[in-house]
Formats: structure tokens, sequence, C-alpha cells
């Protein structure tokens, strides 16, 4: 005769911790899914609206990885790809060679406003 064996039950902070993954990446794809006519991420988006509403069309990786919550790698990376679209620019500071300044263009200005357009169809965000 065998025993079953009882699998113990999670910590009720994991269980937490598993739902609140769960809501975040349910977030994740409806954002990322209204954001697809745009072809910007999420990641992208938010550099832009940092760029846009809290840095005064300009900032260093440094400055977006704080506005923007995230590591300066990540934001980093976001960048090189807006800069391939053309939607941001990068320039040398003024005050300190060894800083990249990251301005947003006309264009990324323009795709802003068209990620706001389709996030606001979406429906209440908060």
């Amino acid at each position: 005769m065998t025993t079953a064996t009882v699998a113990p039950s999670l910590h009720p902070l994991l269980i937490k911790s598993r739902a609140a993954n769960r809501a975040y990446r349910s977030i994740e794809n409806e954002v990322a899914e209204a954001l697809r006519p745009v072809n910007l991420s999420t990641a992208r988006c938010l550099v832009l609206e940092a760029l846009e509403r809290r840095c005064g069309m300009s900032a260093t990786v440094g400055e977006l990885a704080f506005f923007c919550g995230t590591h300066r790698t990540t934001v980093g990376a976001s960048v090189t790809q807006l800069e391939r679209a053309g939607l941001v620019s990068r320039t040398i500071d003024h005050s300190d060679a060894r800083k990249t300044r990251v301005t947003i263009t006309q264009a990324g200005s323009d795709a802003l406003g068209r990620a706001r357009d389709l996030l606001n169809a979406g429906g209440p965000t908060s």
C-alpha cells in the first residue's frame, strides 16, 4: 500500500504575488495590443511619455530611467530603437560633453499622440 504525498500549500504572500504577476501580465498584454498599430512597446511609449511630460522634451538616459522606474540599460535599448525609428534624437550635452541628451522629435510627439488616442479608446485605465 502506498501513501499519497500531499503537497504543502503555498504561503499566502506567494499566492498574492502570483496573482499580482498574472494581473500585471494581463494589463501589459492589453497595453501592447492597444499600441500595436503605432509599433510602440510599452517601454518605448513610457520613454516618449517621460520625455514629453516630465523631462521637458530632453533628458539623459539616467534621468529617463528614473522617471520610467526602470533600469538604464532597458531605457538605453528603448532609446536606440526609438532613435532608429526617428522618434527621438541624441545630442551631446552642452554643459557636460560626457553626457548624451535624448530629445523627442516631432515624429515622436506625433506617435505619442496616436498612442494616447489608442490607449484612451481602450477605456479607462485607472
